[in-house]
């Protein structure tokens, strides 16, 4: 592989699918130069990288020095690798003392299956004013990992009778996302008077692809190592993602009661219940289960297993002179009979449906049980 030099910027950018790294060449003498003096200039890439993009410019270059600046797209980051790089040239054609449409006699094209990864140009064995690029391709472990080569034309501008200068017109070398560069060359199809364009050929370089139950199966850039895989990136509703990377139905916990599960367990072990033991509700605030809190008119209110409706009037005993509704379970008064005399009320009243007297009528007497019985008054006898 060509032994290059190259100055880094550091930047990356992640796309759809894969991670461009950004890098530059060191500033050379270019600007009102021929052709030869771009053997100063070298692109690339590093060993599990390709050529997505390149751009001559004089930015952060100063008086008549320029540079490239080129995007390396990186392999690993979609879970592919490249063989080890082959090292080609083109033919050599004449290039010294010449302006830039003599670029076109030049065509760096990768074999079917390869990537691009460097270019420069060169005089290395070729004679009197011939040049050619020296260029290095890698291809991927698997020819179905590259797409479709697809074809793209860059703008066309003013290049004919040109010096280097007027390469920083051609502004958009550039792949797409997640496409790497096969090939580049000039041409003049299209263009008109002194200008022409470069032609370049790019392939996506295709993603491992896993599979997911219950999710959203992960692909290269997300961690998908091989295809086939179950590997997943995101989960559906009610699943969450486990430290194996694959989808496991969400379980919550429930002091008092049973926790949700599935797409009803929102999020995977927080306390969320489904129902509640006895005596227990579910909060509307917390989704827990909270202690049931009953009330009670004329007595005391049922606690527990006991208040089996939250906020409802639920007695476990009565005050005096008050019973438990068979009907309602809430403290009614107590209701007694009396014969031959006054039955009696609230208090005095201690068992509901029990004859018991507060008083008794003429003729009547009280006995040791508060009835009235019939009879002369004794003393004897009275309460």
């Amino acid at each position: 592989m060509l032994l290059i030099t190259v100055a880094t910027t550091g930047n990356s950018v992640t796309g759809a699918t894969a991670i461009v790294e950004e890098r530059s060449s060191e500033c050379s003498d270019l600007k009102e130069q021929t052709l030869e003096f771009l053997d100063r200039q070298n692109v690339e890439c590093g060993a599990d990288e390709a050529i997505s993009s390149f751009l001559l410019t004089a930015d952060d270059c100063s008086n008549n020095d320029m540079h490239y600046e080129y995007g390396c797209l990186s392999i690993s980051s979609v879970a592919r690798s490249l063989e080890s790089a082959a090292d080609r040239e083109t033919d050599c054609s004449q290039m010294r003392g010449e302006t830039l449409e003599f670029l076109d006699r030049q065509a760096v094209a990768c074999l079917d299956g390869e990537v691009l990864q460097s270019f420069k140009v060169t005089g290395d064995d070729c004679s009197n004013n011939d040049m050619r690029y020296a260029y290095s391709c890698a291809a991927l472990s698997s020819a179905a990992e590259l797409g479709t080569p697809k074809t793209k034309d860059t703008s066309c501008t003013e290049m004919s009778t040109k010096r280097i200068l007027y390469l920083d017109r051609q502004t958009d070398i550039a792949c797409s996302d997640g496409e790497a560069m096969l090939s580049f060359r000039v041409v003049t199809d299209d263009c008109s008077g002194n200008d022409k364009k470069f032609r370049i050929t790019c392939a996506e370089v295709n993603p491992s692809v896993c599979s997911c139950n219950d999710g959203t199966a992960a692909t290269g850039a997300q961690g998908c190592a091989n295809d086939g895989d179950e590997t997943c990136a995101i989960c559906e509703g009610g699943f969450h993602l486990t430290e194996a990377d694959l989808c496991a139905a969400n379980i919550c916990t429930c002091s008092n009661g049973t926790g949700e599960t599935g797409a009803d367990c929102v999020n995977d072990s927080t306390e969320t219940c489904a129902s509640c033991d006895d005596g227990f509700h579910i909060s509307s605030d917390t989704g827990a289960c909270t202690g049931n809190v009953c009330s009670c008119n004329a007595g005391t209110a049922a606690t527990g297993a006991d208040c089996v409706n939250n906020s409802t009037e639920t007695c476990a005993s009565c005050d005096d002179g008050f019973h438990i509704s068979s009907d309602t379970g809430v403290c009614a008064g107590n209701v007694c009979s009396c014969n031959g005399g006054t039955a009696a009320t609230g208090a005095d009243c201690a068992n509901n449906s029990t004859e018991t007297c507060a008083s008794c009528n003429d003729g009547y007497y009280f006995t040791d049980a508060d009835t009235c019985a019939a009879g002369a008054f004794s003393s004897c006898l009275s309460p």
